[in-house]
């Protein structure tokens, strides 16, 4: 599933392995790019900076979800 935030979007999906919902969150914040990957049990697995070559990637997988 795909839905829009402020400044950003989120994606979400299952991940079989660990039997639980992930949160792909991607934002921006003036020329930079932002993403952090939460859990369902509310733990934030990776959080900070990254490429915007990272995040019109995950941009295009948004707009085809």
């Amino acid at each position: 599933m795909a839905k829009p935030k402020e400044n950003g979007f989120i994606i979400e999906t299952y991940d079989e392995e660990k039997d639980m919902r992930v949160q792909f969150n991607y934002w921006t914040c003036g020329r930079y790019f932002y993403s952090s990957t939460e859990l369902e049990d509310g733990t934030t697995a990776r959080k900070g900076r990254i490429s915007e070559k990272e995040y019109m990637d995950a941009l295009e997988i948004y707009h085809n979800a």
